[in-house]
This record gives structure tokens, C-alpha cells and sequence, in this order.
């Protein structure tokens, strides 16, 4: 290779980067905008057009990069994931007591919730709205994360009947819902630490009696049934989970 393709090589990189820098730029504005226009107005009445008037970017632009706006706020919430760090699969990986896996998703989705309270109440209603609409697989996708993470938190306890089973990985997919934490925290005003505890003692309740009435507590701690909790597996059985 001689020198100046060589150099011709060198002065690419930088622009390259810049390129790059300016759509993750515009992305963030983007993104930034639409948030705050869920805020203030709701998803009923945000639009691309809306989003891209008050970024002050054209809408050929907006569309560029986010096709409809179920795609603004499926961006949006994996943003808020990546800001706060809320990895369940990297939490569920080395856990095998069902509740001490409940208590870890727990406390790290409801401190997400509480530090941008105004902001979880809009990606809630957004997501009822789009449920109703064309962004049903939005609310399908995040359906299937607290399911995954209510099957993978109880499978230690997979030795009791298949329906008991079922009736516990729904309510603590529930409990771990968004929902869940604004209804008891704002809806009847609890304080954090009584709704946290509210929902931990109504699935240790839940639990408990499952066990007991299954007839099968002592199996409890059967080797054989423990599940691999692997970071590589538990990737394996989401990929696979539907």
C-alpha cells in the first residue's frame, strides 16, 4: 500500500466518526422531543410531524430514522433501558431462590420507575394507547420480558402442578409490571417502602401457599430441578420463549 492511499485511508476515519456522531446526535434529538411531547400531550396527539416541527428537524429526516411512531417509542424505552442500566437478564443470571430473583427485578425496575416518575406515567399510557392501536407489538414485547422474567424467577419451584405454577408467574409478571408500581405508589399514594413491601408479602404469601398445598415442600430443594443459570442459557431460553 503506498502512502497516499494510505493517508487517503486516515482522512476517511475522521469523518467517518462524525458522520456517525451527528446521527447519533439527531437520533437523541429526535428522541428527546418525542419524550417530551409524550409528556405534555399524550400519544393520542403526538405525531412524526409534531416531533420533527418542535426538534426543528424535517420529517423526511424523523421518518429516516423512526418509520411510525410505535418506532419512536419502542426507541424510547430501550433508551431509558441503556441510561439505566436495567439489564433482567444479567440479574437473573446466578440467582436460584425465587424470591431473593424476585426482590433483585423488583428493586432495580421500581428504582428505574422512581427516578423519572413523570416520564414512566407517559410510556405507561403510551403503551395503553398503543395497545389499542397499531402498536400492539410493542405491548406484546414487553408482555413477553415480565413473563420471561416471572418463569425464570419461579422455575426452581417447577415441581409443583403446572396450573399452580402458571397462577404464580402471572401475578408476579404483574407485580413487576409498571402499572403495578405507579397504581400503588401514586394511585393510593403509598409510601415506596410500604408498596415495595406490599408486593413482596403478597408473593411470598402466594408462594408459600403453593408449596404447602402442593403437598411437594420437600422437594423444594431437589438439585435436578434447578434450572442453568448461565448468562449463555438464559439468552438461549429468551431467544426461544414466546
Amino acid at each position: 500500500m503506498d502512502t497516499n492511499q494510505r493517508n487517503g485511508d486516515i482522512d476517511t476515519l475522521p469523518m467517518q466518526s462524525l458522520r456517525e456522531e451527528q446521527v447519533r446526535l439527531t437520533q437523541q434529538r429526535i428522541l428527546d422531543t418525542f419524550e417530551s411531547e409524550l409528556i405534555r400531550h399524550g400519544y393520542a396527539d403526538v405525531s412524526i410531524r409534531s416531533v420533527a416541527k418542535r426538534a426543528a428537524i424535517s420529517v423526511p429526516t424523523v421518518y429516516r430514522y423512526y418509520p411510525n411512531k410505535q418506532a419512536l417509542l419502542s426507541a424510547l424505552m430501550e433508551a431509558v433501558t441503556v441510561e439505566e442500566g436495567f439489564d433482567f437478564l444479567d440479574m437473573l443470571e446466578g440467582t436460584q431462590e425465587p424470591m431473593e430473583t424476585v426482590t433483585k427485578l423488583l428493586d432495580h425496575g421500581w428504582e428505574v420507575n422512581e427516578r423519572q416518575p413523570v416520564r414512566t406515567k407517559a410510556i405507561i399510557l403510551a403503551l395503553a394507547a398503543a395497545g389499542e392501536g397499531e402498536g400492539g407489538e410493542i405491548v406484546e414485547e414487553i408482555a413477553k420480558n415480565f413473563a420471561f422474567m416471572a418463569k425464570e424467577a419461579l422455575s426452581p419451584l417447577n415441581y409443583l402442578p403446572r396450573e399452580e405454577l402458571r397462577k404464580l408467574e402471572a401475578l408476579v409478571a404483574l407485580m413487576l409490571s409498571r402499572p403495578t408500581w405507579h397504581r400503588l405508589r401514586y394511585g393510593h399514594g403509598l409510601p415506596l417502602d410500604v408498596a415495595r413491601a406490599t408486593v413482596l408479602d403478597s408473593i411470598k404469601a402466594a408462594i408459600d401457599t403453593a408449596v404447602a398445598t402442593s403437598g411437594k415442600g420437600g422437594k423444594k430443594g431437589q438439585e435436578g430441578a434447578r434450572p442453568d443459570r448461565s448468562r449463555a442459557a438464559i439468552e438461549k431460553r429468551y431467544e426461544q420463549a414466546t
